[in-house]
């Protein structure tokens, strides 16, 4: 199945909060280089981090409102590579 013919992406128009453990995690992920660099260009921490909520951090956009993690095929990055 070729998922980039797919019209609707689940990340599309959300913006998309992560928490401070995943945060961590993340930054922490074993990971292919290629994913490291997209992963250390779209993690943005909040404003005002606030520690108890799912607002630490979040996944940034390109100027035209897309998922820095959104890939050609349609696919999230970072699910495909670490599910």
């Amino acid at each position: 199945m070729n998922y980039s013919e797919c019209r609707h992406s689940c990340c599309d128009g959300w913006p998309i909060r992560i928490s401070m453990k995943e945060y961590y995690r993340l930054l922490g992920e074993g990971c292919s280089p290629k994913l490291r660099t997209r992963l250390d260009c779209a993690l943005k921490l909040s404003s005002s981090p606030c520690f108890n909520t799912y607002t630490y951090a979040q996944i940034a956009t390109d100027w035209q409102g897309i998922c820095m993690l959104h890939q050609p095929d349609g696919l999230c990055a970072l699910q495909s590579e670490l599910g």
